[in-house]
């Protein structure tokens, strides 16, 4: 770009930026005075809807002492269960079938999707308690037996 085009490029964009100024700057500008409205301007105050009957007060007491379960935002370590001295044995033939899908790990609390459901450590799926989650297997307890599923192929 020669230097000629630039100054030309510069005189246009300082021409528009003083228009602009010129155009907003100019007119004085209006300041709001409590009170001081013209005829226009007022207008009749809004309609308000009655309102609806009052509720009758909250015994906060009341709920303070109800019970309400554990608290969803505090976390809970769960013990790990011995589970050591039952022998682990592949899935019985009478048992149900159990479908491993997913190990969400963490240490604090992991989480498995055992038949479409999630299931913590402590919890029943059909008919077999969960004892431990690890990071690639699940130990279900079934009849006094450890059955260890893990995730399928596929």
């Amino acid at each position: 770009m020669t230097e000629a085009r630039r100054k030309k490029i510069l005189y246009v964009v300082l021409v528009a930026a003083v228009i602009f100024g010129i155009y907003n700057f100019s007119q004085p500008r209006k300041r709001y005075v409590p009170g001081d409205m013209t005829q226009a301007e007022q207008s009749p105050a809004p309609t308000v809807a009655p309102a609806a009957p009052s509720r009758p007060p909250v015994n906060i007491d009341g709920l303070r002492k109800a019970s309400w379960g554990r608290d969803p935002f505090r976390r809970v370590s769960h013990p790990q269960p011995e589970h050591r001295n039952t022998p682990v044995v592949s899935q019985p033939e009478s048992a149900p079938g159990w479908k491993l899908s997913a190990i969400v790990f963490s240490s604090s609390m992991p989480l498995a999707i055992v038949n479409g459901k999630a299931v913590k450590v402590g919890d029943i799926v059909d008919r077999a308690k969960v004892v431990a989650i690890d990071q690639k297997k699940v130990t279900l307890l079934y009849n006094g037996a450890n059955i260890e599923i893990r995730v399928g192929k596929g």
